[in-house]
């Protein structure tokens, strides 16, 4: 079975902590306001974390999972 999604370079840990305390990540060059960390752990969902972030005018909710401690992105969709 192959992975499907892109390594974003956020881990579980600094995006939670970030959602918690209103701070930021490193995301696609840009520093990336996290706003929400959602995690399901059921095996039958698709995507199973998303996390909701903000740079700068753009809200973006990033769809995937957890891999290794790190999020991949399956799929993403603008929330402004």
């Amino acid at each position: 079975m192959t992975d499907k999604g892109r390594p974003t370079g956020i881990r579980y840990e600094d995006a939670e902590k970030a959602a918690r305390r209103g701070g930021s990540v490193e995301f696609e060059g840009r520093r990336a306001k996290i706003v929400r960390v959602t995690v399901k752990s059921s095996i039958a969902t698709t995507h199973s974390a998303r996390l909701e972030l903000v740079l700068g005018d753009e809200h973006l909710e990033l769809k995937g999972y957890f891999r290794d401690d790190e999020f991949v992105e399956t799929g993403r969709k603008r929330l402004n």
